[in-house]
């Protein structure tokens, strides 16, 4: 059905209410992913009418309150960002509380004789900066206080559920960092997600020297691997698990290598420090191994 605006301007009330309910219902629709085809092209015919108001306010929202509504555990918001969304939530608040200025009689056109339907008179339309800030604010204060979840119980996670997981032991060199030093490097290529496990690893001094952590990857010349991060050991701790941070995404690593560098590390490290090793076999040598 071809669907045109001027079919539904006319058979408008002048108060505007069916048309309200009908488009919150249909924007309703579509915000939950139940929008028919007939459906959507009376709504696109709606969407043309002067009395539609912020229509994408119903998608803001319901994606708001889904990323709000999240049950898998996530990282705390930082801080910074925290501020920043509540700002932003703040901002979407003042205009609903903002009185409305009434046009003057005087300065209405003489040419007006038709009562214009009133803008924003459902419920909806009158309320959509106001829910739009509670979903805002929904975010930001769950995402806060949602327990943070450990490197052990994240690095767990990944193994038992990515199938691409690869699991590879550190190889010691002959560096005296690495003295008694083990562990392994759990890497899932489809999640760009892994985890870096060290025990006897010597512990250093963050403001002395750091360790970081480089990934050979065939999209990079060997030169200039990937920057995995830098990150300390502290012995007290006992076994240590830190993330990988790749700067840039993998399309499938070959080697994995710890450097010890500067406080904050390097861009380019000339390797003159290179305690650990672990390297991806190849194809070959998975089959040789199968053998």
């Amino acid at each position: 059905m071809n669907y045109q605006p001027e079919n539904f301007q006319r058979d408008l009330p002048e108060d505007g209410s069916d048309f309200s309910d009908r488009l919150t219902v249909l924007l309703a629709d579509r915000a939950l992913g139940e929008l028919t085809a007939e459906d959507a092209g009376e709504l696109d015919a709606l969407l043309k009418l002067p009395q539609s108001d912020d229509c994408e306010a119903f998608d803001r929202i319901t994606a708001a309150l889904e990323l709000g509504l999240l049950v898998e555990p996530l990282e705390p918001l930082p801080d910074h960002l925290r501020q920043k969304v509540l700002a932003a939530a703040m901002r979407e608040i003042a205009p609903a509380n903002q009185p409305r200025v009434e046009a003057i009689p005087s300065q209405i056109p003489a040419a007006t004789s038709r009562k214009s339907p009133p803008r924003s008179s459902g419920w909806f339309m009158r309320f959509a900066p106001t829910l739009a800030a509670a979903a805002i604010l929904l975010i930001a204060f769950s995402l806060s206080f949602r327990p943070k979840v450990s490197p052990i119980a994240a690095r767990q996670s990944l193994l038992d559920s990515a199938k691409d997981v690869v699991l590879l032991s550190w190889t010691a060199t002959e560096d005296p960092a690495a003295h008694s030093a083990s562990g392994d490097v759990a890497w899932s290529n489809s999640r760009q997600t892994g985890y870096m496990r060290f025990s006897g690893l010597r512990q250093n001094d963050p403001l002395l020297e750091q360790y970081q952590l480089w990934i050979f990857d065939p999209s990079q010349d060997a030169r200039y691997p990937v920057d995995g991060g830098v990150f300390n050991i502290d012995r007290s701790t006992g076994e240590a698990i830190i993330p990988i941070s790749a700067s840039l995404h993998l399309t499938g690593p070959t080697l994995f290598a710890i450097t010890i560098e500067k406080p904050g590390g390097v861009v380019v490290s000339d390797r003159k420090r290179l305690p650990l090793l672990a390297k991806v076999p190849s194809v070959s040598e998975t089959k040789s191994k199968g053998q």
